[in-house]
């Protein structure tokens, strides 16, 4: 009878640790803190909004919106961060500003965005 007992509790233990997570996915981008934020381009006045969920700017009439699910593959380094989907590519490069990066859509380079701090 013991045996049974002892069985049954590593069975139900063993059940218990190999089941799936119920934890809510909270997935995103892999942002680096340098480039999270509201942009407005520099020479431009265009907007760039860069969040962990969605990245969203315009270009000409035209307005893009971005969000993790439609990412391909993303690298980073120190410098710059790239995010290819299965039709385009964003690239953003860090400058020598801290409150400013350079945004490359494509082939297109949209040129240098300021972040806007809210005070």
């Amino acid at each position: 009878m013991k045996r049974i007992i002892v069985i049954f509790i590593l069975s139900v233990i063993s059940i218990g640790c190999a089941s799936e997570s119920t934890e809510f996915d909270t997935q995103g981008f892999n942002l680096p803190e340098w480039l999270k934020g509201e942009y407005e381009g520099v020479h431009t006045g265009k907007y760039l909004r860069i969040s962990n969920q969605n990245i969203e700017f315009k270009v000409d009439a035209q307005e893009y919106l971005f969000n993790y699910t439609m990412i391909v593959s993303e690298t980073e380094d120190e410098n710059h961060y790239t995010i290819t989907t299965e039709s385009d590519i964003l690239i953003f490069n860090k400058t020598t500003l801290d409150e400013e990066i350079n945004f490359q859509f494509n082939d297109l380079n949209l040129g240098w965005f300021k972040n806007k701090k809210i005070e």
